[in-house]
């Protein structure tokens, strides 16, 4: 938790500069801030827990799904063909089982030879992590057009601050016995996760602000799972879509404003003073 209060801190520096500098360049560096939020999702056809057994045919065992809201700073050299960015992002990563209860089982006690199972109607789970995304932005065409396509590489490191298990089981009087002993096999991942992600998109000039659609795929999880009964060779490759907004700050306006030296100059008459004579 101390190294994910640093890390917040770190940012909270680096995300809100002071650019209150009289005399800067509008050549320098541009400084966009902005939110985001997007999405992916995927299908499982596995699902790592050695207490459940299913014996329906479908091959969609579990449903993934994930979305999230970020905070962004954005920055970009004067010329506008690379941009640098990194946020705060919090993420919401849920995956659930949810099929016929005559084909879902879980084995709740195992003797000699006699096991006992009760069914399920479903059990899920949903991880919260607090996060720390980092990309890079190249267009493909100048900065004085309206809409600017671009490819966009992230990395992301995710920290784990909530877990939340659920299980639906079919009989009642089995829920009291059960329920809690079943949550908690289901387990938790690891409070650390790194992914990294392509996407292509079009950032859209809005005048007072930017808007940028993005397709993302593919997502790359690189550590362990993020759900923990679903194997991370199957979420290794997801898809998703993202849309961000983006305010310029600390924009430059170029004003018509000349500096006139008036140089005011009195126009002085020598008159031609006679000398005077003495008759």
């Amino acid at each position: 938790m101390k190294k994910l209060l640093v890390w917040v801190a770190l940012l909270a520096a680096f995300h809100f500069p002071s650019f209150a500098q009289e005399g800067e360049s509008s050549d320098g560096l541009k400084v966009n801030l902005g939110v985001a939020g997007g999405f992916s999702f995927n299908d499982m056809n596995e699902v790592n827990l050695k207490n459940f057994m299913y014996r329906g045919s479908d091959e969609v065992l579990a449903t993934y799904s994930s979305w999230y809201l970020e905070f962004i700073s954005d920055f970009l050299p004067a010329r506008e063909q690379i941009s640098f960015s990194a946020g705060l992002r919090f993420t919401s990563r849920y995956a659930v089982v949810d099929k016929p209860w005559e084909h879902m089982y879980w084995l709740v006690n195992e003797e000699d030879k006699v096991s006992d199972y009760i069914t399920l109607r479903s059990f899920s789970q949903r991880n919260c992590y607090l996060g720390i995304p980092l990309n890079f932005r190249v267009f493909f065409n100048s900065q004085d057009r309206w809409v600017r396509p671009y490819l966009r590489l992230e990395g992301c490191f995710d920290f784990k601050v909530a877990t939340v298990n659920r299980a639906d089981i079919y009989n009642n009087h089995m829920s009291y016995l059960y329920e809690e002993r079943i949550e908690d096999q289901l387990g938790e991942p690891k409070n650390l996760q790194i992914s990294a992600a392509t996407a292509i998109g079009v950032r859209i000039n809005c005048r007072k602000f930017y808007v940028s659609p993005e397709l993302v795929l593919p997502i790359f999880e690189m550590s362990d799972s993020p759900i923990s009964f679903i194997d991370s060779d199957q979420l290794f490759v997801t898809a998703g879509m993202k849309l961000s907004f983006m305010f310029p700050l600390g924009a430059k306006k170029k004003g018509d404003v000349t500096s006139v030296n008036t140089s005011y100059s009195s126009d002085i008459q020598k008159e031609n003073v006679m000398p005077s004579e003495d008759f």
